[in-house]
């Protein structure tokens, strides 16, 4: 009877067994989660710890604010895009680049679209940024950022149909361009902006009929009534059409003859710039020419900028600029072709005071005592090997070139 019980209890053991593992193992298709579900379920889930979020008083992501742009390296800008990356890893052609910020500019963030990383292994996340009203290159201009150069992002939706992005600020811009007055070759570009944003610091680049690209760029800043020009900001002999572009605005084309009159009296002088020394062209006419018997000095580049409390390393190129002041690349004053390393020889032809510059970290005490730190508001006139001249401060120059070496100003 024992045996009986026994085997009749161990029965019913596998029968609940087997039925939980029916159970386990029976798939209903009626209540298979959709990929919508999946899809909500996880974008609902919590946001994992990182550094460069911003939480809300509960804890939580923040839903509004402003966020900030970082790059890996502060010196570096974060490109704005107008569209994400594509399939393809580091595909850059056709995502047009439509400002470039640096690091620690506010932007404000409206939705985000899911591209391609621009580097294998990292996110595939892009945010639509606008930015910010105050401190950014180009207040309101609104395009795409990588979203890991994005800090203290807030919570946005996918952008679709129904996202109201933001207009740029330009649509109702306007580029013209006339004949000026008559240049050393041909004329000069007389340029004139209108309805543009106040403050807005465009660059202009000049062409004309001898090449698809610009020969030179010059900056304008837009006054009050969003209006600004320049009648000399560059010049061409070359015959054809001649125009002027800002960003994607470009200017109706303007044609004069192969004849190059004489200079007018008292036109500015016209020294050289990047392209600009081919046979009628010029880029800044308003500098002066150099003396005919020029004194100058052969300067040796010391490219270093301070590693910490007492090493040094090489920093990125040098360059030579059409203004006595740092980190203008972006705004157009960089001479195209004109990179130096530790080691270069150029030559120095006159001397002037400008904006002071370090080799140092200014957001650091750690190197103040670093023996290879020095400041300056000194730069040096450089003529480059090809004729053009620009500035170069002269911490970028070993010690014993330092100092002026009684070259006369510039």
């Amino acid at each position: 009877m024992k045996s009986f019980r026994f085997t009749v209890l161990i029965g019913m053991l596998l029968a609940l067994l087997l039925g939980a593992g029916v159970m386990l193992l029976r798939r209903d298709p009626g209540t298979a989660p959709s990929p919508a579900r999946l899809t909500a379920e996880r974008e609902a889930q919590p946001v994992r710890a990182d550094p460069r979020l911003r939480l809300g008083p509960n804890g939580e992501q923040a839903g509004s604010g402003l966020s900030r742009v970082e790059a890996p390296d502060p010196r570096d800008l974060v490109r704005l895009r107008e569209a994400p990356h594509g399939d393809n890893h580091g595909q850059t052609q056709g995502f047009g680049i439509i400002d470039e910020l640096p690091a620690g500019t506010a932007v404000l963030m409206k939705c985000y679209e899911d591209g391609q990383a621009p580097r294998d292994g990292n996110s595939r996340r892009w945010f639509w940024v606008v930015e910010a009203p105050a401190g950014s290159p180009h207040p309101g201009v609104a395009g795409y950022v990588w979203s890991d150069l994005v800090w203290d992002p807030i919570r946005v939706p996918r952008c679709d149909a129904s996202t109201t992005k933001p207009t740029s600020p330009l649509r109702n811009s306007a580029v013209s361009l006339t004949r000026g007055a008559p240049a050393r070759a041909g004329y000069y570009y007389s340029v004139r902006l209108a309805k543009f944003p106040p403050g807005w610091h465009a660059t202009v680049y000049c062409m004309d009929a001898s090449d698809e690209f610009a020969f030179h760029s010059f900056e304008l800043v837009v006054g009050a009534d969003g209006t600004a020009g320049r009648d000399n900001g560059c010049y061409s002999g070359v015959p054809g059409a001649h125009r002027v572009s800002v960003w994607d605005i470009e200017s109706a084309s303007v044609t004069w003859s192969t004849s190059a009159p004489p200079r007018a009296t008292g036109a500015p002088s016209l020294p050289a710039d990047a392209r600009a020394q081919q046979p009628g062209r010029s880029a800044t006419p308003d500098m002066p020419e150099p003396a005919p018997t020029p004194v100058t000095r052969v300067v040796t580049v010391r490219n270093l900028v301070t590693n910490g409390a007492n090493a040094m390393r090489e920093d990125k190129p040098a360059y030579l600029s059409t203004r006595t002041e740092p980190l203008c690349r972006p705004r157009g004053c960089a001479l195209p072709g004109t990179e130096m390393s530790s080691g270069d020889h150029v030559v120095a032809t006159c001397q002037v005071r400008g904006t002071t510059i370090t080799n140092g970290q200014n957001d650091s005490s750690v190197d103040d005592g670093n023996p290879g730190l020095f400041s300056s508001d000194l730069w040096y006139g450089i003529q480059w090997s090809d004729g053009r001249t620009g500035f170069l401060s002269e911490v970028w120059i070993q010690h014993d070139d330092r100092g002026g070496l009684d070259l006369p100003s510039c």
